[in-house]
């Protein structure tokens, strides 16, 4: 019973209690690869050891059936559960062992992978069941699978070629959930729910009546764990929803800070396939980045170790707590393995998980005593402690490190207790490092500080160099200096400084990349506590100790300089910017010496060029560490440093880069917002007092900005700051109707042309079409002016925010009367069917038919000197109605206070009848005066207008205001309306038959006004006096421009006319043309004959 099993390996052992007639006590379980092995827990000595085909069963102890810890907590407070194992004795007979631990379903379902070979009493075996059953893949594609189940697991096989892809072990299994349709009821198929983060992975299939029910009852009876049938079924689209667990769903969980290209090296596949191995806040995402599909995702606190292989530059593996073999571990190649390490690693302290760490080997399972996801007891943590002042005297069953002498006298290796120990103490450091009271407790303290002097004593760097020896040493200085024993050692223990110091340099001459970078974390655990409740002046002594010998920090410095300048050893750098923060950076140097702080500063700063390089580096983790130094450096160093700092920003790049980050950084991430401020704060240093700094600044932003920026004016108490929120919210519906307005607008403008080319009738079509919108304004203030004069309010000289809902109630009739007038344009009103303006323009040239009409493009136009003047004549015209338009209320209120409220909407209203009357004989007018004297006598009656507008006060003794501001009103309403209508004649006069660009025609007059209009008024509100407090100004202010602005851009009108007295508009616009195309053109006029008198429109 205690011989060696042959070639066996431990896989996974549990600290296990043993139930015998003796009593109870500890044992080790161990599941090998060729049988169970159970140890003395002191001596690490085999006590039994059973082949596979000596085990007959693992089952359920019928008196112990509660759930293990392993099914309910990561705690160590979990009940205990009971398992019995049935062996063949020597006689040929079934014999049984009671065992207990928190962990039975692990072990049983450890145990249950070898059942194949157990031995059975009939030498037959029932054969699992066998489904045939369709993966919903994560690219959504369905892959046919059999689902093939077990005592312990369901085993996912591949249909097509009967390779075993994974396993669903029963112990890990929250829920089943039945899939169902869309709208329908009908199983489909199940969804196996983890129990880690309530990730789906979906199965269609037919079989679902008795499958359910059977895993089920499988893992009660076999394991003691309780899988729930869900009573609620999931769609499809449920599944696409919840795949990776409800806690993983929102972007903060998704959204990846940093991408990196890596093939991962997967079982399923014959090749290694290309992934994108993506950072998020919280997970560990895997991408296809054809589709950027996400294929996996694993919480960052699931990572136990990253492994960086020995034998490969570029193959890494990261470890997960899980138990399943399949998902324990991935292994990866990429070109960037340091440096994806190096984040990955400070992505995984960020989260929370202090416990993951960086080797060159993987971790051996079958030397932890339990799970990778739970915590080892406190016994377990205290006899790995004894066995490396003491080693064990026991002989192991699972084979040794063969180059260990050691070994093959079949005692434990010093190798193998080192292996052991790294395995079951966590890397935060020891769990129970604290002396317990009590008579014989046990000096925990005493037993650290003889580990240590143990692993001095074995040290090897000197004589024979073995990596891997040394690594493990380094690992385990870690764990044990990472207590508050250990980190008071470092000076208290007689001789220890100089002892590890002399290790550590002899380590760093070897040149080898992964000691190097155990022997700098051990330094940052000397550094910086990473225990509770530590000492400061501890602290304090020993950073003095450490940073005591200015050589000893130059050779750390050339290591790193190394790494930067050969853009090497990512995790090398990391580690030393870690070093450089605990000693260099606020808070962590309040505990450094003045002396030592200022000499090491000085060794940095020589080198601050080096800082500027790691700027540009791919690591997110490096960059923030070299803008935390950088920080550093400049406010705790000289003027003199600091200038030289701010020089280098500038001629290496740096301030560019930090300024675009300070700017931009547009995450949730809480890790790139302190770089965001890190970038800001280095701004301001890199900057202040940095002239050449700040001229660059100032050309990059805009002066009004540096303006603001400068300024020490204090922003009103009164200043709302959801304005900008509110302007963003109105400007969209502004930015609507100006879009619709214009598509109209343009489109009614262009039709003009296309109606009639007689001179006179275009003049009549601009007429009615100013009319009928005079009509439609005087209908608009009409109705504001009953509304304002029948609605009850508290002023009748101001409107207030009580009349909001009378302006509403104006709003709603306007678009209803916009929309039943549109509604008859577009479905009484019927196009015209006459022959198209081709064949018109054909029949007024057969009189000469030498030449012919030239086509027009919108190129042409824009070489054409009349263009540009009609632009101008046609923009003064909606300035000149805009203007007074939008601040006529104004000037009405503010300006004449003494006006009831309702003139308001009475002076815009005598402007619109006065239009519409002065619009009914401008046909006439036009024909017997001429376009441009119509035009300057419209301009004209605008001039007399704003000088009533301006001695309105002084006309008082003579006339009431009431009737001068209607006459002036009256005024302004025949000269904008002279002036529209002849400026728009003068654009269809400009457009002439050449109807192919009419639309680009109004379309640019249209923009330029708008454009103008929308200038002006900025202007005018830039410089805008009114406040509350000061109503004379404001009063003023709102006179000169009613009263200026038209009048300004009516004299710009008139010399603009004057320029085009004589011009005839649209008239030289032909070419000639050869005999042959002369005949052909007679012939096709002839045929399309033209009636010039037949009616517009039909």
């Amino acid at each position: 019973m205690t011989h060696n099993i042959p070639d066996n390996r431990d896989l996974s052992c549990y600290h296990v209690t043993k139930h015998s007639w003796r009593g109870k006590y500890k044992r080790i379980f161990s599941i090998g690869t060729h049988g169970i092995s159970t140890y003395e827990p002191s001596t690490l000595g085999l006590t039994n050891a059973w082949s596979y085909d000596q085990v007959v069963s693992l089952t359920l102890s019928k008196s112990s059936n509660i759930s293990d810890k392993s099914q309910q907590t990561l705690s160590n407070s979990s009940p205990i559960a009971e398992f019995i194992l049935t062996f063949r004795t020597k006689s040929k007979k079934n014999d049984t062992m009671r065992f207990s631990s928190e962990y039975r379903s692990d072990i049983i379902t450890d145990a249950l992978r070898f059942q194949t070979l157990f031995y059975h009493q009939q030498q037959s075996l029932n054969q699992p069941k066998i489904i045939q059953a369709t993966k919903i893949h994560w690219s959504s594609q369905r892959t046919p699978v059999l689902l093939r189940i077990q005592s312990y697991c369901i085993e996912q096989i591949d249909a097509t070629t009967n390779r075993y892809l994974c396993s669903y072990e029963y112990k890990d299994i929250e829920q089943l959930i039945p899939l169902t349709s869309e709208g329908d009821t009908t199983v489909r198929g199940f969804l196996i729910q983890d129990k880690y983060n309530a990730r789906l992975h979906a199965f269609v299939t037919t079989e679902t009546s008795t499958l359910f029910q059977n895993i089920i009852d499988l893992a009660h009876t076999n394991l003691g764990v309780q899988i729930r049938l869900s009573k609620k079924s999931y769609t499809l689209n449920d599944y696409s929803q919840l795949r990776f667990g409800p806690t993983y769903v929102s972007d903060e969980h998704l959204t990846s800070f940093a991408e990196f290209i890596v093939y991962k090296h997967s079982s399923r596949h014959a090749d290694h396939v290309r992934r994108l191995l993506c950072l998020t806040e919280t997970c560990l995402i895997e991408r296809d980045p054809a589709t950027y599909h996400i294929c996996t995702l694993k919480p960052l606190n699931e990572i136990f170790g990253l492994v960086r292989h020995k034998d490969s530059l570029q193959e890494f593996t990261i470890e997960y707590i899980r138990n399943n073999p399949t998902r324990s571990k991935c292994k990866y190649t990429s070109t960037e393995r340091d440096i994806l390490l190096a984040t990955l690693l400070d992505s995984v302290r960020s989260a929370g998980n202090n416990d993951c760490c960086v080797k060159t080997n993987l971790t051996d399972r079958g030397k932890r005593f339990s799970p990778f996801g739970h915590l080892v007891d406190d016994e377990v943590e205290i006899q790995h402690l004894k066995f490396l002042v003491q080693p064990p005297s026991g002989r192991l069953s699972s084979p040794q490190d063969s180059n260990n002498p050691s070994t093959s006298q079949g005692g434990v290796s010093f190798n193998e207790i080192l292996k052991r120990f790294n395995a079951n103490v966590p890397y935060s450091g020891l769990i129970n490092a604290v002396s317990s009271e009590g008579l014989f407790a046990e000096n925990r303290e005493k037993l650290i500080h003889s580990a240590l002097n143990t692993l001095l004593d074995t040290d090897t760097t000197n004589n024979v160099v073995d990596l891997e020896f040394i690594e493990d040493q380094y690992l385990a200085f870690r764990r044990l200096l990472a207590s508050k024993a250990g980190f008071q050692a470092f000076t208290q223990l007689p001789k220890f400084r100089e002892r590890i110091g002399t290790k550590i340099v002899r380590s760093l001459k070897l040149n080898d990349d992964q000691i190097t970078y155990s022997a700098l974390e051990v330094l940052n655990t000397l550094l910086q506590p990473m225990h509770l409740d530590y000492d400061l002046r501890q602290e304090q002594l020993n950073k003095s100790s450490i940073l005591s010998t200015k050589k000893f920090l130059e050779n750390l410095l050339d290591i790193f300089l190394k790494h930067v300048k050969q853009n090497t050893g990512s995790l090398i750098i990391s580690s030393f910017l870690d070093f450089l923060t605990y000693t260099l950076c606020p808070p962590f140097s309040e505990t450094t010496d003045g002396q030592h702080f200022d000499v090491l500063l000085e060794l940095v700063s020589s080198n601050g060029r080096i800082f500027f390089k790691l700027f540009q580096h791919s690591s997110f983790t490096i960059v923030k560490g070299a803008g935390s130094i950088m920080k550093a450096i400049i406010e705790e160093g000289s003027s003199d440093i600091a200038a030289h700092m701010q020089d280098l920003a500038l001629s290496e790049g740096a301030l560019p880069v930090h300024l675009l980050r300070a700017l931009f950084t547009a995450s949730n991430d809480t890790r790139l917002v302190p770089l965001k401020y890190l970038s800001q704060q280095l701004l301001g240093l890199w900057s202040t007092g940095h002239p050449t700094t700040y001229g660059l600044l100032k050309r990059i932003f805009p002066l009004g900005l540096i303006a603001y920026l400068d300024s020490s004016e204090e922003p009103d108490k009164d200043f709302d700051s959801h304005l900008w929120v509110q302007f963003i919210y109105y400007a969209l519906f502004i930015i609507i109707f100006q879009f619709g307005w214009a598509c109209s607008q343009i489109t009614h403008l262009a039709m003009i042309n296309d109606l009639t080319h007689k001179d006179g009738e275009r003049v009549a079509l601009n007429s009615y079409r100013f009319a009928w919108t005079f009509i439609s304004n005087i209908i608009v203030y009409t109705t504001a002016s009953i509304l304002l004069g029948f609605s009850s309010s508290h002023s009748e000289s101001t409107i207030t925010s009580a009349d909001a809902p009378t302006f509403r109630t104006l709003t709603l009739i306007v678009i209803g009367v916009g929309l039943i007038c549109m509604i008859i344009f577009h479905v009484v009103l019927k196009e015209s069917k006459q022959i198209t303006e081709e064949t018109e323009n054909c029949s007024v040239l057969l009189s000469t038919s030498s030449r012919r009409l030239k086509r027009m493009t919108w190129k042409s136009f824009l070489c054409e000197k009349e263009f540009y003047q009609c632009t101008v004549i046609w923009m003064c015209a909606r300035v000149i109605f805009n203007i007074t338009q939008t601040f006529l209320p104004l000037y009405t209120i503010d300006t004449i206070v003494t006006l009831n409220r309702i003139f308001v909407a009475i002076a815009p209203l005598c402007i619109y009848l006065s239009g519409l009357f002065a619009s009914f004989p401008m046909r006439a007018i036009n024909k017997r005066i001429g376009r441009n004297l119509t035009n300057n006598i419209g301009y004209g009656f605008t001039l007399v207008s704003m000088i009533l507008f301006w001695f309105i006060f002084d006309l008082k003794s003579k006339v009431q205001i009431e009737i001068a501001l209607i006459s002036a009103c009256v005024l302004l309403g025949i000269g904008t309306s002279t002036s529209s209508i002849c400026s728009s004649a003068l654009a269809s006069d400009l457009i002439g038959l050449n109807t192919e660009c009419g639309a680009f025609v109004y379309g640019i007059m249209s923009l330029t006004d708008k454009l103008t209009n929308g200038i002006i008024i900025v202007i005018i509100q830039q410089f805008n006096p009114c406040k509350l407090s000061s109503t004379r100004t404001c009063a003023l202010y709102y006179r000169y421009i009613i009263t200026f602005i038209p009048t300004g851009v009516s004299i710009l009108a008139i010399l603009m006319i004057l320029s085009i007295w004589k011009t005839k508009i649209g008239t030289n616009r032909y070419e000639i043309i050869e005999e042959k195309q002369n005949d052909t053109e007679i012939k096709v006029a002839q045929k399309n004959e033209y009636n010039e008198r037949s009616p517009l429109v039909d």
